[in-house]
């Protein structure tokens, strides 16, 4: 069934239109008062008629010249507005008919007026033709195309996830369509101009939601065609880049300390998405279909983007630029939101984000290294169980028990979207956050893992009945954290799944808690959870476990010998 487009209605803007009417009926005042022979009469009508048709031709050859006939950004909508050709179209078209009656009739009021109304609409004509120079330059075009997407990014501001999408309303439509053709001919400087017209727009808080919801089009469409189609890795690049820098700075901007859940949600899915990316970029270079050039352009830009995001979450960034200053996660709940999006999709500087969390969560600053083994989640928890929390982050004292179940989630949610250990990955591709290095893949192993919430076999399996029950209460943390991430329309390519859903990854989540991080300590607790599991279960945990885990022959091949990687002491990890 084909789903129903939305049409808006037409908008009649009255005031150009008013002012054509008010002139018309001054030249009527004019004309009855004013009046000259009839020689004088036709000569001044042929001198104006003539002046009238050299300002239409000339018109029509500086369009003519300055604009593509296959483009559809601008539309010629759009330029009319501009230039105000109807109005003086119009304008003139009457003076012309009145100029005629006027002399058929020998009327001297009709033809005099007809004559001031050409008149008039020279001089519109003029200002209309001055008006075009201006688009006939790529620096004009640009301006004027940045104030109709700031219009209509202003007019069809809604509250956050309701109504159609941005993007298949008012102009949107024709710029995604030029942006398309400008990706299939490869044209990078087209690209990059309808992408700059992106940045900077002088917008409303309220806009955000809906300046967002573009940029990820955009962003999108582009990535798709260079992963798909082989465009110009250095066009995605740039569009990587350009939009990540300017989602910062509409954040750091138009959102402030306290603009809400939107300024979290923006650039938490922006960061899933780089993930995603990057991955997939190494995914299509694995498999012979992308070119290793676009491939490291890609997983270059996305992995400086993400470090910016990160940055920008930091409470304490070093020399911290101007949309640096502020974290937009000023809470426990907008913390989560963002680290949720962060460790999905195996992104880069899964860890690292980790000592941002810790300190919106304790105000205090973790100094340990997680590359050198330390459990941060670990001591994230001691720290909240003690007492030793922000009160900025919380309303009250901190439900330990309830960051237990949601951190779990958090937990299932990025094992489950793990890389394939077994991928070939590209000696090229690799960098220091982005590697298959084991020591690297062990650390964030253990930001899991050391999250030791659980005091046996029975507890874990009391904590998986109350995580797989459906109904969430509204004051959990991770109910109040997807309240967050639900207030921006993200791209369906992506949503957002409950860890339910995943239910090997929620297994996981709960065994490698149960396995003690001292390579002495006893695996018998995480052996009777398994036990518990039925056969399906087991079947579905093992070939997770078996895709995101390097395989160690000597130890064997079971869920628990194949984890016993996590537990190894970080020298003899390399």
């Amino acid at each position: 069934m084909r789903a129903r487009r939305s049409h808006r209605p037409t908008r009649f803007r009255p005031t150009r239109w008013l002012l054509v009417a008010l002139v018309l009926v001054g030249l009527a005042a004019s004309a009855l008062l004013l009046r000259g022979s009839a020689d004088a009469a036709v000569n001044a009508g042929n001198f104006a008629m003539l002046f009238f048709g050299a300002l239409l031709t000339g018109e029509a050859v500086v369009f003519a010249l300055s604009f593509d006939p296959t483009t559809s950004w601008p539309s010629l909508r759009e330029i009319d507005k501009h230039i105000g050709f109807r109005a003086w179209i119009a304008v003139g078209g009457t003076g012309a008919v009145l100029l005629a009656v006027g002399f058929l009739t020998d009327s001297a009021p009709v033809y005099h007026m007809g004559n001031y109304t050409i008149l008039v609409a020279d001089a519109v004509g003029v200002v209309s033709f001055l008006r075009l120079f201006t688009l006939a330059h790529p620096a004009g075009r640009h301006r004027l195309l940045r104030g109709v997407l700031a219009g209509e990014i202003r007019e069809v501001a809604l509250p956050a996830g309701g109504g159609a999408p941005i993007v298949t309303r008012g102009p949107m439509p024709a710029y995604l369509k030029e942006l398309d053709s400008s990706l299939a001919r490869g044209d990078s400087a087209s690209i990059g101009n309808l992408i700059g017209q992106l940045v900077d727009l002088p917008l409303e808080p309220a806009s955000i939601a809906a300046i967002a919801e573009t940029h990820f089009e955009v962003l999108h469409r582009t990535c798709r065609a260079t992963l798909v189609n082989g465009l110009d890795g250095t066009i995605a690049s740039n569009a990587i880049s350009v939009t990540t820098d300017s989602l910062r700075g509409y954040v750091a901007r138009l959102a402030g300390p306290s603009g809400g859940p939107l300024p979290t949600a923006t650039l938490a899915h922006q960061a899933r998405y780089l993930a995603w990316l990057s991955n997939s970029a190494l995914q299509l270079r694995s498999q012979g279909s992308l070119n290793p050039f676009i491939a490291r352009e890609i997983i270059v830009a996305s992995l400086s983007a993400r470090a910016d995001i990160m940055r920008s979450f930091d409470p304490e960034p070093n020399a911290p630029a101007e949309v640096e200053l502020f974290s937009p996660a000023q809470d426990a709940v907008a913390a989560t939101a963002w680290l949720r999006c962060f460790t999905e999709y195996h992104g880069s500087y899964q860890a690292s984000a980790m000592y941002s969390y810790y300190q919106i969560l304790t105000g205090r600053r973790f100094v340990e290294n997680y590359y050198d083994g330390a459990l941060i989640a670990g001591r994230l928890r001691e720290q909240l169980a003690s007492g030793g929390y922000a009160p900025a982050a919380w309303p009250g004292r901190p439900d330990v028990a309830d960051f237990d179940k949601t951190f779990i989630l958090l937990s299932a949610n990025a094992l489950a979207l793990f890389r394939d250990a077994s991928i070939d990955f590209p000696a090229e591709l690799a960098r220091s956050e982005f590697s298959p290095d084991r020591r690297l893949l062990c650390a964030f192993f253990r930001t899991h893992a050391g999250h030791q919430c659980l005091t046996g076999a029975d507890d874990a399996l009391r904590q998986l009945a109350a995580l797989v029950a459906p109904g969430e209460r509204p004051s959990q943390l991770w109910s109040q954290s997807s309240a967050v991430l639900g207030s921006l329309r993200i791209s369906p390519q992506l949503p957002l799944l409950h860890p339910r859903r995943r239910m090997p990854a929620l297994l996981l989540s709960l065994l490698i808690r149960l396995i003690p991080m001292d390579p002495d300590g006893s695996l018998r607790e995480a052996e009777r959870f398994m036990a518990a599991l039925p056969p399906g279960a087991l079947d579905g945990l093992q070939r997770l476990v078996d895709r995101i885990t390097p395989a160690t022959p000597s130890l064997g091949d079971g869920p628990l010998a194949r984890l016993q990687f996590i537990r190894e002491v970080p020298a003899d990890v390399e």
